[in-house]
Order: structure tokens, then C-alpha cells, then sequence
């Protein structure tokens, strides 16, 4: 008679291609080993066992079906969708189906919002643009891909090693032919998987039963290919290291340029004697971790080293463009030394700050091929096109110009929290690794002149170094303990390359990896150092007189530190054994807690309120980092003293205070009057009124302070010679009456003057502190011999290119021939040369002041200009300060801007220059301001004007970012010079647009639409709708 089958309900068939032993003691199953052809166990009493109980058919079912079940042939049942759906609630209720529910809601849902952010669903999310890095859409977009690439690294390697094995049976099966794997696989995958047996697997039965469709090979194929691509590939993504910056060119030996990919490889091979060297250049200044994939090593690689320049002709210097001591915020050595011994990724544990070329040299007998060359950055590398802020002319060097400052304020504006710690912190003390030391931070540390400082010190590579009587920026008198050559020396300065004071010998009992307890004693010039009690070294020097101390190593030694004590008069002031992360803050060497904005990428990575100023106007014109300036403000502001003037600098390393600091002198006092404009300036761009009514009482305490040092003359005077120091500190420093600082002042209450209402200051009081003040200017300072404001009462024969600017700015000159007109005439007559224009006049020289071109000053002598309308001064400053920087031909171009320029259009300060400096990129906000013409009227734009002069351009275009998206302005000549201009703003907003000046042609006939009232020469304008206006005769 016909086998009679049946199906019975099971969790998941088995199906088998090689013969079976089946067993009903229980429901398990096993290998294939003895029934031979395609069965379905659909009986769960059975499992591989004795062949006895193969004569007991009702459990086993051919597969080989004249009608398979749910065939092609064959209608579904109409049960077939509510079936499903009750066995998907029914795994639901597992614990593996929840968990993969949650997953894959989790992918839908996240990916989804991805696809809304990208297609700009959220406007609200778009500011001050959509493509903003700042923007919340930005932000969403990177925290939305993070997790969904976490979200795809669950399976990718969570399941690693089961898809790992179905790819070895997999290959065992396509590759060796071997049944037994695919058996394995179908057993395995059985749940989706059913093999369809061939015609003779099985004998004819004449009632054949099946209960499932077969599936075709190929889907086993894809899944399994599929599963193990993306483990592979979430590996890749792990594994590949993030450079946003990788070289243009390399040059070897040989002297040949190569063009450089991310796929370059490296090879340096050296016979011990001649060294390997490889010139990499990225085109422009970058920044952050240098990181390098080691492919391939031979012989001794243990002497390869990097070293880093912002210029090439630096390069080649032993030290490259360093050593940093100043600060922590960067590696103090420009070169970084490594001992190669595995092929792997190295990165370097500290940035390294701007620099365009980078010397990678294997000089042990060696060969060593490497990859992955280049930098991890730490600041934004948004690529300027995509900045919120963007200008474009029909001048390309005005283009580069705008360009090149905008990339200087990317470099100089530093992410909160994106600095590592400087030391490495033990359960022993402070491990420091070729590190200048940092001052110890507090109050009364920086005015200390007698003190006994005490720690303990294993040396470990060479030696170690530490510094006393030190200044905030590292400098003081640095003991160098060479233990590995048994020497001790002194040094003016923060470093062993620091000018020599003196030096010894040290006992021969003092060796490497051993602890030591160091006692120095600090007496003013009179410094003496004992090791263990036992005198080593003593002597006199003139060098410093005053400060803290700290704690390093020179470049290639390296230490642990413990047990730091500090007396003073008898009174311990401080002690800490260094073994947690206090001490980083107690030495000013964390993470820093806010944006900021520095003053250079390389030098000095400091906030400076006299920089401050000039970048707050590029910022916002550019990169729109608004956090960044009140991160700076924030920090810079909470260091005001009770007279109300500000401290100068501040390390980044540190949080606001919350208290003042107790004292009554500072230096550089027109740094504190910048502090102030750039408070201004933050307001009148954002309209923050949280931001005003916090500022606001400090600044009016600020002017308050310069009013009380008001001559009977009307006249701002500096009493004090300390409070006279300013940005040019290669100069000799002026105190009593200095036009500067006079006009600094006035500057200051210029800008605030239209704010005080809204800050509930006195208007009217302010108002007229400034008119007396610029009229005591005017009376007294003004020099009719020179047809300018001269220097100082004690310097009446030559004239400042910045206080001049600042007469023009703050609408001082404006009585008699006191004009804006006749100081701009005076200044391009004496100061300017072919590399542009002098900081001071050529009489300056014969007082001991220095032939230098300042970008920072140039940058207000520009604003002076435009503010005068006067293209011709406007356009040669352009030119002639700006656009050599800017040139990438140039033999000195980073692709930012520099620090200060030599009279003969070099780095002026040698090699210490910073080449990417932010105080030089004002014309970035000014062209953006003058030329496209956007100009706040109140603040935060709600009401905006443009204002552009043509500057004889045949068209310029661009936007600029505000508090709600951007302001589009594109205007333009024609061949027939008639004006085409169109304008957008954000809804919510109004404005008066003004026409170019000068135009080509009077306006007599055009076309205009997009505005609410015509004035012919002006138009008032709704945000949300776009103006045009095209003139047509």
C-alpha cells in the first residue's frame, strides 16, 4: 500500500541530502549519515538515531512532488497571510523576536530621519544654514549617521563569527563540492532555506505530502556573500583611519615633485650612513594628529622621525619652525621621533599646529615603506565653499583674499574639548615626554620672587628639564639635567635651545631610573639646585626676576614626576603628588572647556583680546562662529580686574573665573578697549540681549576706568608705563598721552554708543564723554606739520598707521582740516612701500621703532578706507598687503594670512612668524561688508541694509550668514555698463537696499521687483521675497 505521510506542525524543517538514521526518542537532529535522499522531518519525535526506526515512514515526507505545496501551479491558501501573521506574533513574543523588532524599528526610524535631513525637511533646523557645519541640521546629520553606522556594526560584527563559519562551508560546498557542507548550511539557515532534492533522490510515491517550497541555491549564495561583504566591509570602516588632510606632492632624494593620493605609498630605505628623506607639501597650512600606516619593515627602523614647518626653507633646520613652549595646546617640538617596530597605524599623542610641509627621514639601516600619511584635524575642515559666508568677484585676488582669511579663522578656531591632555597622568606622578614645561596657574604665582620648589623626578630617557622665575607664556630661567651626559645647565628661556646662563657637572651617582628628590631655591637672581640634599649647582642671572615654575623634558628625554611641593616664605602654597587629573588643571595642561578663537594656528594658540576684535568680524562674516567668539569673549571677559580693565591673554585651558582677580595693573591697556569693540560687534550680529545685559556693566566699568584717567585737558592718559605695552612689542612701549590709545577709546565708545539704550546704560552721559574726548584729540593731538594725529606727546615727529585708521572710524576727524580725506592722503604719502604699508612712519626709525608692515594695523587703515568710500586706498591695501599672502605662487604661502610682513614682503618676524594669523584676515569681513554691501541697521539684522561700493568691479556676488539664514546679494555690470543686482534675505527681516556706488551709467530707466517702497537711489525691501532690479538705459 502508498506510504501514508502527514505533516505535523514543527519550528523548523530539517532538510537532508545524504543518508539519515532517524530515532523518535526525542526531537533533535543530527548529521546525515545513513537514509539516503531529500526528506522533510516533520515529525518532532525524531531524530538521527538507529536505522531501525527508519520503517516507521509517517514522519519522513518526499520532497519530489508532482504538487508542491504553495507552488506556482497552485493558488495560496486564503489562511496563508493569517497564518504568517500568527506565527510573526508568535515569534514576536520571543526574546529573539523582540530584540530584532527593536533593531530593525531602530534602523527604519533613524534612517528615516536621515533621509528627512537630508532633503532639508526641517527648515527650523537650518541655522544660520542649511549647510552650516554649526547648524542643528549639520549636527543631527553627523549624530543620525553615527548611529546608524553603530546600529550596522551590531550584525557586522556581532555576528562575525557564525558568518565567518557559513562562509567556510559556503566555499567547501561551491568550491569543493562537498554535499555534507551544504547539508550543514541548510540545517543551519533552515528557517528561509529548502533544498529541492532531484528527480532521483527519491523513489515515486504514489501519495506524496509536502509542506514547503524548495528555495533555488542562488539565494543561499546571496546571503551568505551579502552577510559577509558587511562584515567586512563595517571592518573597513573601523579600521580606516579619518584624514581630512593628506599631502598634494611629495619630493625624495632624488629632488623630482610626485603628486600624492591617499593610495600613495612611501618608501625610505637607508644604509645607516646616508639618510632617507621624503618632502611631503599640502599646498596650504593644516593641522591636528599626524598619523602614518607602517605596510612594510626591514632591518633597524628605530630612527625615523617627522619634523614640521610652515615654510620650507625651515624645514631643513634641525628643530623645523620650533619649538611652542608658549602654551599646551599644541606639541612644544616640531619634530616627533619614533621607534618603528610593528606594522601598524601610528598616530601622534599631541596636534601639531599649522604647518604645510612635513619631512618624514629614516636614518638607521633600514627600509621601511609606509601609507596612510597625514593628519587627523582637530578644527573644522569644512572646504570653504561650503561655509556659511561666501564672496566671489570679478577680481580673483580680491576672491583669494577673501578665501585665505576665511581658511586663517577656520584654523584658529579651536572645537571645545578637542585638545588632549598635555601629560600623561600614573598611578606613579606625571609622565612628560619631550614637553617644554608649562607655568603652574595661580594668582599669586606670577609675581613670585623668592621661593623653594621641591619634587621628586625619576628620569627615565636621558634626562628631564624644569623651569623657574617663569612668565604665563613658559619663558624663564629653564634647568636643563642632562643625567644621560651628567650635566646641568641653565638657560634664558622655556627650552635647551634658549640662550646659555650657565653651567655644571653632576655627581656620577646620579643615573637614569632611579628616584630623585630635587630641591631648587629661588632668591630673585640667585637661583642654587640640590639632588638628594647634595648641592649641584649654583648661580647668578639677570634674565628674569619674577614667576612661577614648571616641569618638562627636552626633546628626546622623558620622566616621571611625583610629590611637587611649593614654599613661599615659610608657607607651603602648594603640594601634589601629580597622580590624578587635577594636576593638569593646577599647570594649565587639560582639554579646553569652550570654543575659542586663537590668535595662530602654530603660534601662540593663546585667546588675545587685542586679536579679538579683527576676528570677530571675519567669523561671522565667514564661518559663522558665533560660539567660538563668545566661547573667547567669555573667557577673556571673566578676567576683568577691579579697576575694570581686562587681563590681555588667557590659556584655553581653563573655564571662566567667577572671581576677579586681585589686582590693579595689567598690560597692553588698548587690548582691553578691543575686548570691549568686540563685544559690540557680537551684539550688533546677533541681537543677543543675554549676551548685552551680561557684558553691557562690565563694559561700562571699562569705560568708566579710562574716563578716571581723563587729563583737565580731556585727554586719556597711561600713568602707569606697564599699562603701555601694546601688539607691537618689538617697539619701545609708550605711556602718558598716546594718540592710540586715546583713539582706541574713543573707537570703543563709538561702537557701543548705539547699544546703551537697549543695555539700560546712560546714552546721553556716554555720548558726551566722547565728543569732549575727541575734541581734546583734535585740539591737542593733531599735527599740522604732519597732516595726521602723531605718535605721542613724547613723539610728535612721526605718525601710527593704526591711530590714524581709528580717527577715520570713530568720526574723530571730522572738524576743519582734521578730514578723513586729508588722513588717508597723509597716510598712503608716508607710509606706504611696494609691500604695502608701514605700521610708522620712516621717522620712526631714528626712536628705535622697526621698519614693519602689520596686517592687524593695515586691517584698520582698510576698514578706514572703506568707511571713507575711498576705492583708491581701499584697493592698494588690497593689493599690496593681502594679495602676495594670498598668492599661492608666493614662496611663503599657507594659505592663511601672516602675523606681520618685513618691508622687502617677508615673514617678518623671521622664523618665529606665524603664518596663520588671525588678526591679519580683515578683509575677509570687509569685503563681505563693503563690497557685497551687508550691513546690520539694528541688531541681530532685523533690519539690514546693503550698502556696496563697486570698487571698480564688473560684479560681485555672495552671502553672508545672520541669525535666521543668509543675506544673497549678486550685482553686477553688463557689457553696456547697466546694473543687473538681485537681493535675498530671511523671512522676518526688512532692509533698504542702496544701489552700487559709483555706478557706470546714471539711473534713469530699469525694471524692479521684490520691494515694498522706490526711492530711486534706495529701496525698502521685504525679507522672504526676492529684489531685482535691472537697469535698462
Amino acid at each position: 500500500m502508498p506510504i501514508q505521510s502527514q505533516c505535523i506542525e514543527l519550528p523548523m524543517p530539517l532538510y537532508l541530502d545524504d543518508p539519515v538514521i532517524l530515532n523518535k526518542e526525542n526531537g533533535r537532529t543530527g548529521l546525515p549519515i545513513l537514509y539516503s535522499g531529500h526528506v522533510a522531518i516533520t515529525n518532532p519525535n525524531y531524530e538521527i538515531g538507529n536505522t531501525s526506526e527508519i520503517a516507521d515512514t509517517s514522519s519522513v515526507t518526499s520532497l519530489h512532488s508532482e504538487k508542491p505545496f504553495n507552488s506556482p501551479t497552485e493558488e495560496a491558501s486564503p489562511n496563508t497571510v493569517r497564518t504568517g501573521l500568527k506565527c510573526f506574533c508568535n515569534w514576536l513574543k520571543t526574546p529573539l523576536g523582540m530584540l530584532i523588532t527593536i533593531y530593525g524599528l531602530n534602523v527604519i526610524a533613524w534612517g528615516g530621519m536621515l533621509f528627512l535631513l537630508i532633503c532639508n525637511a526641517a527648515p527650523a533646523m537650518c541655522h544660520p544654514t542649511c549647510d552650516d557645519i554649526h547648524s542643528a541640521r549639520k549636527k543631527w546629520i553627523e549624530i543620525d549617521s553615527q548611529i546608524l553606522n553603530a546600529l550596522f556594526c551590531v550584525p557586522g560584527f556581532g555576528l562575525a563569527p557564525w558568518r565567518i563559519r557559513d562562509l567556510y562551508f559556503w566555499v567547501k560546498w561551491r568550491v569543493g563540492g562537498e554535499h555534507i557542507a551544504l547539508a550543514r548550511l541548510c540545517d543551519i539557515h533552515r528557517s528561509w532555506f529548502y533544498r529541492r532534492p532531484k528527480d532521483n533522490d527519491v523513489e515515486e510515491v504514489s501519495t506524496p505530502t509536502v509542506c514547503v517550497t524548495a528555495s533555488p541555491p542562488w539565494k543561499l549564495d546571496l546571503v551568505i556573500c551579502c552577510n559577509s561583504s558587511n562584515t567586512m566591509f563595517q571592518a573597513c570602516l573601523a579600521g580606516s583611519p579619518a584624514l581630512a588632510y593628506t599631502a598634494k606632492t611629495y619630493t625624495s632624494s632624488e629632488g623630482t615633485p610626485t603628486v600624492f593620493d591617499e593610495g600613495t605609498l612611501i618608501n625610505l630605505s637607508s644604509d645607516g650612513t646616508t639618510p632617507s628623506v621624503v618632502i611631503l607639501d599640502y599646498g596650504r597650512n593644516v593641522e591636528g594628529y599626524a598619523t602614518f600606516h607602517v605596510s612594510k619593515r626591514s632591518g633597524d627602523t628605530s630612527a625615523f622621525e617627522m619634523t614640521y614647518s610652515e615654510t620650507r626653507a625651515l624645514l631643513d633646520s634641525d628643530m623645523g619652525d620650533g619649538p611652542m613652549p608658549f602654551a599646551a595646546a599644541m606639541d612644544t617640538y616640531r619634530i616627533n621621533r619614533y621607534n618603528i617596530t610593528e606594522h601598524k597605524t601610528y598616530t601622534n599623542r599631541l596636534i601639531q599646529g599649522g604647518l604645510r610641509y612635513q619631512k618624514l627621514n629614516l636614518s638607521s639601516a633600514g627600509e621601511v615603506e609606509l601609507s596612510g600619511i597625514g593628519f587627523k584635524p582637530t578644527v573644522s575642515s569644512t572646504p570653504i565653499a561650503a561655509l556659511p559666508g561666501s564672496f566671489s568677484c570679478s577680481d580673483p585676488v580680491l576672491n583669494r583674499i577673501w578665501q585665505v582669511g576665511a581658511r586663517t579663522t577656520q584654523l584658529t578656531e579651536i572645537p571645545a574639548n578637542s585638545l588632549p591632555d598635555f601629560w600623561v597622568i600614573t598611578d606613579e606622578g606625571a609622565f612628560i615626554d619631550s614637553l617644554a614645561p608649562q607655568p603652574f596657574n595661580a594668582d599669586f604665582a606670577t609675581s613670585m620672587t623668592a621661593y623653594d620648589l621641591e619634587f621628586s623626578v625619576r628620569p627615565i630617557i636621558n634626562g628631564f628639564g624644569f623651569t623657574v622665575l617663569s612668565d604665563t607664556l613658559a619663558s624663564g630661567v629653564y634647568i636643563f639635567v642632562n643625567v644621560a651626559n651628567f650635566s646641568i645647565s641653565a638657560h634664558a628661556g622655556s627650552t635647551e635651545r634658549s640662550n646659555p646662563i650657565a653651567s655644571a657637572r653632576l655627581p656620577s651617582n646620579i643615573t637614569l631610573n632611579q628616584w630623585r628628590t630635587v630641591h631648587s631655591k629661588v632668591e630673585m637672581a640667585d637661583i642654587s639646585i640640590r639632588i638628594d640634599g647634595v648641592p649641584v649647582f649654583n648661580f647668578s642671572q639677570s634674565a628674569a626676576f619674577y614667576g612661577s615654575f614648571g616641569l618638562g623634558a627636552s626633546l628626546g628625554h622623558s620622566a616621571l614626576f611625583t610629590n611637587v611641593s611649593l614654599t613661599v616664605s615659610g608657607q607651603e602654597m602648594y603640594n601634589s603628588p601629580l597622580n590624578d587629573s587635577s594636576a593638569l588643571q593646577d599647570f594649565l595642561l587639560g582639554t579646553n572647556p569652550l570654543p575659542v578663537s586663537v590668535d595662530g594656528s602654530r603660534r601662540d594658540r593663546i585667546a588675545y583680546t587685542g586679536d579679538l576684535d579683527m576676528a570677530t568680524g571675519t567669523a561671522f562674516a565667514s564661518t559663522y562662529g558665533r560660539e567660538y567668539i563668545n566661547g573667547t569673549i567669555g573667557l577673556l571677559g571673566s578676567f576683568q580686574m577691579p579697576p575694570g580693565f581686562f587681563v590681555p591673554t588667557a590659556k584655553v585651558q581653563q573655564a571662566p573665573r567667577t572671581t576677579e582677580i586681585n589686582a590693579n595693573i595689567t598690560g597692553l591697556i588698548g587690548y582691553s578697549f578691543s575686548i570691549v569693540s568686540a563685544m559690540a560687534r557680537f551684539y550688533e550680529q546677533t541681537g543677543d540681549t543675554d549676551f548685552l545685559n551680561h557684558w553691557a556693566p562690565k563694559t561700562a566699568r571699562m569705560l568708566d576706568w579710562a574716563h578716571s584717567q581723563t587729563l583737565p585737558n580731556g585727554l586719556f592718559n597711561i600713568s602707569n608705563p606697564a599699562l603701555g605695552g601694546d601688539w607691537n612689542y618689538y617697539d619701545p612701549a609708550l605711556d602718558g598721552v598716546v594718540s592710540k590709545f586715546n583713539l582706541i577709546y574713543a573707537y570703543a565708545l563709538k561702537q557701543w554708543l548705539p547699544f546703551m539704550d537697549n543695555a539700560g546704560l546712560n546714552t546721553t552721559l556716554y555720548a558726551g564723554r566722547l565728543d569732549n574726548l575727541q575734541n581734546a584729540i583734535n585740539t591737542h593731538l593733531w599735527s599740522d606739520t604732519l597732516h595726521a594725529y602723531y605718535v605721542s606727546d613724547s613723539h610728535k615727529d612721526f605718525l601710527s598707521q593704526e591711530a590714524n585708521a581709528l580717527a577715520v572710524l570713530s568720526d574723530t576727524a571730522t572738524y576743519g582740516n582734521r578730514t578723513s580725506a586729508t588722513i588717508l592722503s597723509t597716510l598712503s604719502r608716508e607710509l606706504y612701500v611696494p609691500s604695502g604699508a608701514l605700521a610708522f612712519s620712516n621717522r620712526s626709525v631714528a626712536s628705535g621703532w622697526a621698519q614693519k608692515i602689520s596686517p592687524y594695523a593695515s586691517g584698520y587703515h582698510l576698514k578706514a578706507a572703506f568707511h571713507a568710500n575711498d576705492s583708491v586706498n581701499a584697493n592698494y591695501l588690497l593689493h599690496s598687503v593681502w594679495g602676495p599672502m594670498s598668492d599661492p605662487s608666493h614662496t611663503n604661502y599657507t594659505g592663511c594670512m601672516w602675523e606681520v610682513i618685513a618691508a622687502d614682503g617677508t615673514p617678518g618676524l623671521g622664523s618665529g612668524t606665524s603664518l596663520c594669523h588671525g588678526w591679519s584676515s580683515g578683509p575677509t569681513a570687509d569685503l563681505s561688508r563693503y563690497v557685497l554691501g551687508v550691513q546690520p541697521v539694528t541688531p541681530g539684522f532685523k533690519e539690514w541694509k546693503i550698502f556696496p561700493q563697486s570698487l571698480d568691479l564688473n560684479w560681485a556676488k555672495g552671502a553672508y550668514p545672520v541669525p535666521g539664514g543668509r543675506i544673497y546679494v549678486d550685482w553686477s555690470f553688463d557689457s553696456s555698463n547697466l546694473l543687473h543686482m538681485t537681493v535675498t534675505a530671511p523671512n522676518g527681516t526688512k532692509g533698504t537696499v542702496y544701489l552700487p556706488t559709483p555706478l557706470r551709467k546714471t539711473l534713469n530707466k530699469y525694471d524692479a521687483t521684490g520691494f515694498i517702497s522706490d526711492e530711486k537711489s534706495f529701496f525698502t525691501v521685504q525679507g522672504g521675497e526676492t529684489f531685482s532690479i535691472h537697469q535698462t538705459d
